[in-house]
């Protein structure tokens, strides 16, 4: 389920292990522009499990829709991460 606290959108797995929501955005320019795309990474603060060596999970594109489409995007990013949890052992 993609939940949302004081440092942004994430989500988190039917296992409950957290992912980060990551938005792709430029770097060093005067202003900051997005990608557009929304990178999905296991977060840091899973401390009760083995974390794999690879965080990252996956992408997808639409960062902009997000709280527009969040149903769909619900869907999508689960599909991913029950993907990477079997492929990981994490459940």
């Amino acid at each position: 389920m993609i939940k949302r606290n004081a440092e942004g959108h994430y989500f988190e797995s039917d296992m409950g292990i957290v992912y980060d929501l990551l938005e792709g955005v430029t770097m060093g320019g005067k202003e900051v522009k997005t990608s557009d795309i929304i990178f999905v990474v296991i977060s840091g603060w899973n401390i009760d499990i083995d974390l794999p060596a690879n965080h990252f999970v996956g992408y997808l594109y639409g960062a902009t829709f997000l709280d527009e489409q969040i149903f769909e995007y619900e869907r999508e990013i689960a599909e991913m991460v029950n993907k990477y949890e079997l492929e990981h052992g994490l459940c």
